[in-house]
């Protein structure tokens, strides 16, 4: 599972977690995407993880740059893929 986590700097990072079991326990496994661009503006979050079977590797959508005000949307919505195995 992936979930939002923002550091002692107030940067958002997507980190995620793993089970055996839904039900738990979960172990934390470190951030799956750190912002690293200016256009993230130090905070990503919004995630939806999905592992495509068919091309073999993960499919990341998320959402990233700080929201305006309290009813803003975030700036950009983006796709990280990856092939590299989540442990």
């Amino acid at each position: 599972m992936s979930y939002f986590g923002v550091d002692g700097n107030g940067v958002g990072r997507v980190l995620y977690a793993s089970a055996t079991k839904p039900e738990g326990p979960w172990t934390k496994g470190g951030a799956i995407v750190s912002p690293d661009a200016a256009w993230e503006d130090n905070y990503i979050y919004n995630s939806v993880l999905m592992w495509d079977a068919q091309e073999n590797i993960w499919k990341m959508w998320y959402t990233a740059g700080k929201i305006a005000s309290a009813g803003g949307e975030p700036e950009v919505c983006a796709l990280s893929l990856t092939r590299q195995q989540l442990s």
